[in-house]
């Protein structure tokens, strides 16, 4: 995540997880000084049974400096 703001800022990223999938933490607050890069880290589980083969696109919902920017992330998930 990059703070394109002129001044630090909290930013708060959410992945939004499709049916069965759970992920730990539910949401993670940094904060970012002004033009950084951060990084957020997750574990995700997916379904003992999946809906698809082999890649899955979880979008992260992201707020900095109070204001919410919805999905303006995406991680892709790949499984054998």
């Amino acid at each position: 995540m990059r703070n394109h703001f002129a001044q630090p800022a909290a930013v708060t990223v959410s992945p939004v997880l499709p049916d069965g999938w759970s992920v730990v933490p539910g949401d993670r607050s940094l904060q970012v000084d002004a033009g950084a890069l951060a990084v957020a880290e997750f574990r995700l589980s997916p379904p003992t049974v999946r809906r698809s083969c082999c890649r899955d696109v979880i979008p992260i919902e992201v707020t900095v400096a109070g204001r919410r920017f919805g999905q303006a992330a995406e991680v892709l998930v790949s499984a054998a």
